[in-house]
């Protein structure tokens, strides 16, 4: 491969350069990273995969799925396969109509934006390529909705607009599925209608490829099902591990001890989608969404309220949060989250906290966790509040993983119902071992050791002596008056 510093009054035999672009991998590691320092140079091994699998001259299937882990050039090996495309197709003079697809319009916009970008400014490409014009005016349409160059069509496009096909003959989707569109059912849902929809509008027309790009977020949602359920692409799926779980699949880029950094900074949910390819499947997660979709909106008329504090620390990022959970339990045993939060204390301000908590939910049972209390709030609470009726939870040597796993069961049973506005639990829940803190989930797990259900109350059988003598003695007026009636009509 040739030097990359170079001016394109160096390029002497044209023919060989004509020759050599035909390998995508040149196109963008050569000519295009010419039209920019900050695109295409860092290309290598995992790069030149990426270039081999999606060229139609290099793999001919018309059915592709491309998922490579985060951070490592998709979109820029699809940005130089547009270019590759658009020049070739221009020197074929053959009629063709390409387009991108993306998830929001703002990223369809920028991508259209780097195309033109590239088109207009890519000497070395205007060298190797005279079809392709180096003014505006040379194209027969340079738009941000269109470029057009002889019978070659380009068009960005997005899932935030209406799908169409027209007479489209290459079909690229990149990140249909971000981190916007897999955080509910419906939205999960909403993109496979969407995919659907405009995979039903490709079978009118014969396709030349169809490309989906992209990185699983969650195992419901679309990426994840290409990958292990559909049976239709030609599929080159690369996590950041080789098979054994520690070699770097990109070792140039993104060292072992990198990548660990990056497990610690993602979490392990992330990470273990976005980098590894394996999103958490619903048997390792905590709670799913569905399970917690049905929201209290009123309380139970008979109940026992219980209250737990799991002591924390008073600085926010360097220590742990105290979590403070309020439960009614009603006659068939199901909670309904009343208060759940995390609140970085002093020990003045969480006794204060404590006591007014009491004072306006008035539980009917208030634990706090045993150990913790005594090295946080126990030299100051006991003597100001020595007759306020507090008890321990224990954790009973049971590290916290174990105590919060015992919530799952509760939860896909649905016995647990959250109220509106209680988002950091639901956010520890859903995220959950991978959230940041996890005290709100503590607390809410210890009310599992505590819990009360409230005896049914029916209405009790009352004797009817009085209610039946009352009738009696009324029903006797009544006929007594009947009898006087018609005695003076006699007369």
């Amino acid at each position: 491969m040739p030097n990359l510093n170079y001016t394109p009054s160096q390029v002497i035999d044209k023919k060989w350069w004509r020759s050599e672009a035909m390998d995508l991998f040149f196109f963008c590691k050569v000519i295009l990273a010419s039209g920019g320092p900050e695109k295409f140079r860092d290309f290598g091994t995992l790069q030149r995969k990426m270039c081999d699998f999606v060229n139609i001259a290099t793999n001919p299937s018309r059915k592709k799925l491309l998922s490579v882990f985060r951070g490592t050039f998709k979109t820029t090996v699809l940005l130089g396969f547009v270019l590759y495309l658009i020049c070739w197709y221009a020197v074929k003079k053959e009629a063709i109509g390409i387009v991108y697809n993306t998830a929001t319009k703002d990223n369809a916009d920028l991508f259209m934006k780097e195309v033109r970008h590239y088109l207009l400014n890519c000497d070395l490409l205007h060298v190797v390529f005279p079809e392709i014009p180096n003014t505006e005016a040379g194209f027969a349409s340079f738009t941000k909705k269109l470029v057009q160059v002889g019978h070659v069509e380009f068009m960005p496009a997005s899932m935030e607009e209406q799908q169409v096909s027209r007479h489209h003959k290459i079909i690229i989707n990149d990140d249909l599925e971000n981190d916007k569109n897999v955080r509910t059912i419906t939205g999960i849902k909403d993109l496979f209608s969407s995919w659907r929809f405009q995979k039903s509008l490709l079978m009118r027309i014969k396709i030349h490829l169809e490309l989906d790009v992209g990185t699983p977020y969650d195992h419901r949602a679309l990426m994840w099902y290409l990958i292990k359920k559909n049976k239709t692409y030609d599929k080159l799926t690369i996590g950041c591990f080789e098979e054994d779980g520690i070699t770097p699949t990109w070792p140039e880029i993104y060292s072992k001890e990198l990548l660990e950094e990056r497990r610690e900074e993602a979490g392990k949910k992330i990470f273990s989608s976005q980098y590894e390819l394996k999103p958490i499947m619903e048997e390792e997660a905590l709670c799913l969404e569905e399970w917690i979709e049905e929201r209290w909106t009123r309380l139970p008329e008979n109940y026992w309220r219980t209250m737990v504090i799991d002591p924390g620390g008073w600085e926010a990022g360097k220590a742990e949060p105290t979590g403070i959970t309020i439960v009614d339990t009603d006659e068939a045993g199901t909670w309904f989250v009343v208060y759940a939060e995390q609140l970085w204390l002093m020990p003045l301000e969480l006794i204060n906290t404590i006591k007014k908590l009491m004072e306006d939910y008035k539980p009917d049972d208030t634990r706090i966790e045993k150990e913790k209390y005594a090295v946080t709030i126990a030299d100051q609470f006991e003597p100001r509040f020595p007759h306020l009726n507090i008890s321990f939870v224990e954790h009973k040597r049971r590290k916290k993983p174990v105590r919060i796993w015992r919530l799952r069961s509760w939860l896909q049973s649905k016995r647990i119902k959250l109220g509106e506005g209680q988002t950091n639990l639901e956010d520890q829940l859903l995220t959950y071992p991978q959230c940041d803190f996890d005290d709100i989930l503590d607390s809410l797990a210890y009310h599992i050791d505590i819990r009360v259900i409230p005896k049914k109350v029916d209405d009790r059988w009352q004797p009817e002596v009085e209610e039946s003598f009352a009738k009696e003695m009324e029903e006797l007026t009544r006929m007594d008056e009947m009898e006087t009636t018609y005695n003076d009509s006699i007369y």
